[in-house]
This record gives C-alpha cells, sequence and structure tokens, in this order.
C-alpha cells in the first residue's frame, strides 16, 4: 500500500482527489486542511509521499516541507499546483526529493499526473503488493 498524506484547504478537492486515488485499492490517502494538524498526523501515521499546494490559507507547502525536515521526516513531496514558480521550485528542491504537477482545473488528466508521479517518486521498497 501506498500512504499518502494530501495537504490542501480546499475541501473538495481533498474528496474528490482521495476518491479517485484510492479507487485502485493499493493507495490511502489521509487528508489535512491545515499544516499544524498534518504535522500532528505525522506524529503517528507514517506516510510514503505528501502532497500539498503550495499556497495554504494560514502558510505555504513550502513551510510545511521544511518542518516535515526539521522533524527528520524525509519523506517525498509532491507540489499539486495551480501554477509553477521557478523560485518556489528552487526553495522547494534544496530541501530534498520534490516533484511538481500541475493542478488543471476541471481537468482529470491532472489526477492522472499525480497519481504516475506518485508511483514514480515513491520507491519500490516501501510498496507493499
Amino acid at each position: 500500500m501506498i500512504a499518502v498524506l494530501y495537504v490542501d484547504n480546499w475541501q473538495l478537492l481533498q474528496d474528490t482527489l482521495g476518491h479517485f486515488l484510492e479507487r485502485h485499492k493499493d493507495m490511502v490517502v489521509e487528508s489535512s486542511l491545515l499544516i499544524e494538524e498534518a504535522l500532528r498526523k505525522m506524529d503517528y501515521i507514517s506516510f510514503d509521499v505528501i502532497v500539498t499546494d503550495y499556497n495554504l490559507k494560514e502558510s505555504s507547502g513550502i513551510d510545511l516541507l521544511r518542518q516535515t525536515r526539521q522533524k527528520g521526516i524525509m519523506t517525498p513531496f509532491i507540489f499539486f499546483i495551480l501554477k509553477q514558480n521557478r523560485d518556489m521550485e528552487a526553495e522547494a528542491t534544496r530541501y530534498g526529493r520534490v516533484a511538481f504537477v500541475p493542478k488543471l482545473p476541471y481537468s482529470g488528466s491532472c489526477f492522472d499526473e499525480l497519481e504516475k508521479t506518485i508511483r514514480t517518486i515513491v520507491p519500490a521498497s516501501h510498496v507493499e503488493t
């Protein structure tokens, strides 16, 4: 199973994406609306990948990435974003394995691309079949 933590303040997208990824039966998705909630979940749940938006209500995905690394958690990150920014990309890559997937409104293809990226970034040793 691939354990995914999805952090985004858009509840409808959380629900939709969670159902999309879990339809394959080899992924389980845990969602958080806030960074603090996500960090608490990481204290007792081990995730294979963290998916987050860059722009969050109270902070940013970079802040989540930074705080995760400060806790010694080296889980790969995927930024599921509306608009890519070179400065944000450069900052994020300083923290280790990260990927970027465009969040295209009203397009199922972005979900397919995210699923493909998750399967690529999660080490095979973490995936039990």
